[in-house]
């Protein structure tokens, strides 16, 4: 099992930072990263292999950083 944490302090709140990680279309707004996302289902809390972990945690500080920096706008 893949276990890995980040934290980051903000002044926005839970309802703003989740808005803004749930607006799947928007990502690429503030993650210059992503080109293209597509999501088949409601977005939702999910676990993911971990075979994939490293791979998506790799640049988690910069995305949270990003996904904080949105949400406090």
């Amino acid at each position: 099992m893949l276990t890995y944490e980040h934290s980051i302090e903000t002044s926005a709140s839970t309802t703003a930072i989740w808005r803004v990680w749930s607006d799947v279309d928007a990502w690429g707004t503030w993650n210059p990263d992503i080109e293209k996302v597509e999501i088949d289902s409601p977005f939702a809390a999910d676990e993911i292999g971990p075979q994939l972990g490293p791979a998506i945690t790799a640049d988690f500080p910069d995305t949270m950083a990003a996904l904080v920096a949105r949400a406090q706008r």
